[in-house]
């Protein structure tokens, strides 16, 4: 949409009236029919996590909010579209709320127009905007070790080379962030990762906030 077709565009006319709505609150969709390919669901939880970080990182919105069917699609018949409840698009909502929801943001100016990425709080959000995936390097002088997220909350560490982190980026978010501030954030305490292997697909913030709460 353009500049005045989007509810920036909607709040410049109300203001245009004489009128004025400090909190204003919208109502829209997004993610419809999100299977309409292989990796629909996967796509549905990216979007999320980015609405998250986007609305995180302005002034002018008090918040925002999903509204989740938690039922199975498939159930009803309604083979080309499904909800978000109990399926990746609710495992983003999760991991997004412990990670960086209500943290201070801080703009990062990338240098490649393809890349997305700011810090909120000690967590270091990052996407590719295309379609192509490549790897990234952080340089930080906050403590390690450090940690890779997935948009879903898988968690693997973070590989360090010299003194920069390593770890491959696509246009699917990944929060980067050190491992005792994962901990905190997310009230637990994962693997030892400097003393053995994990398998990075059983360790979740998603099971771990569910157990927490």
């Amino acid at each position: 949409n353009s500049g005045s077709e989007d509810e920036r565009g909607v709040l410049a006319a109300y203001r245009l009236v004489g009128r004025e709505n400090k909190l204003p609150f919208w109502m829209g969709e997004c993610g419809a029919k999100a299977a309409h390919c292989a990796t629909g669901r996967r796509g549905q939880a990216d979007l999320a996590a980015k609405m998250i970080a986007w609305v995180n990182h302005r002034s002018d919105y008090l918040g925002i909010a999903f509204c989740i069917g938690n039922e199975y699609d498939w159930a009803r018949g309604r083979l080309w579209d499904y909800s978000m409840g109990h399926k990746p698009g609710e495992a983003a909502m999760i991991t997004a709320s412990a990670l960086i929801d209500g943290l201070p943001y801080q703009a990062v100016q990338t240098g490649d127009a393809n890349v997305q990425a700011g810090w909120f709080g000690d967590t270091y959000m990052i996407w590719r905007t295309d379609d192509s995936s490549s790897q990234w390097s952080l340089k930080s002088d906050k403590p390690g070790p450090w940690v890779a997220v997935d948009v879903v909350g898988a968690t693997k560490p973070v590989e360090t080379v010299g003194d920069a982190l390593q770890f491959t980026i696509s246009q699917s978010p990944v929060y980067i962030l050190p491992l005792a501030e994962y901990e905190r954030l997310t009230r637990t305490q994962l693997p030892d990762f400097s003393r053995r292997t994990i398998d990075a697909n059983r360790v979740s913030i998603a099971a771990v906030t569910l157990r927490c709460n």
